[in-house]
């Protein structure tokens, strides 16, 4: 099973499995339903982008093919998948769908793209940081019982204590005490190990 936050840059294979889950969101779920077309893919595949293409591929070709969800998942949903279960927790902001997988039995929570140690964007089309601030309120409220988070870019793991950082980074930003730059029409906040990118507006 394909199991998916839904930003084309976690799609591109979901088309070679017979069951993909995700968040059961309209906005999610549509995009899936359609796919993304060669020319959309282009604008995010400059060259600088990326690093060790594999032998054969051809990014002028390249192109994301549509997904049939075989699965909907809901808030604080349980998934057996033989050696654990994994329980769903819906983490609006980055995505109306995003969410966060959590591995009770060993401590561990994948944060997809709610956390990683990069520019975190809040600024794409159905993008909320409203939501992605109670996100982050509530993902801090599990700290106590994860042991190490498991992003979903850059690095595998992540101290856990990034997770109440990044609280507290939304509570700053809120009380307009952190200094931003205008950057590519949006607003970016750096942090010590994160940036958080949001809409001029």
């Amino acid at each position: 099973m394909s199991l998916i936050n839904t930003h084309f840059d976690h799609t591109g294979d979901n088309f070679r499995f017979q069951n993909i889950a995700c968040f059961d969101d309209n906005f999610e779920i549509e995009n899936l339903n359609k796919g993304h077309s060669n020319q959309f893919c282009k604008t995010f595949m400059q060259p600088g982008s990326y690093r060790n293409l594999p032998s054969g591929f051809e990014p002028n070709e390249y192109k994301i093919n549509p997904s049939k969800i075989t699965k909907k998942l809901k808030h604080l949903d349980q998934l057996d998948i033989g050696e654990r279960v994994l329980t769903i927790h819906h983490t609006p902001g980055h995505s109306p769908g995003s969410i966060c997988i959590e591995d009770k039995e060993h401590c561990l929570l994948f944060t997809g793209d709610t956390y990683y140690r990069g520019t975190i964007f809040l600024h794409l089309p159905g993008s909320s940081y409203g939501k992605f601030v109670e996100s982050c309120a509530y993902l801090n409220s599990l700290i106590p019982r994860i042991e190490a988070l498991c992003p979903g870019h850059n690095e595998c793991f992540a101290p856990k204590d990034d997770m109440t950082f990044l609280h507290e980074a939304t509570n700053d930003v809120n009380l307009d005490q952190i200094k931003f730059d205008v950057n590519n029409e949006s607003k970016l906040y750096q942090f010590e190990h994160f940036n958080l990118r949001l809409p001029l507006t």
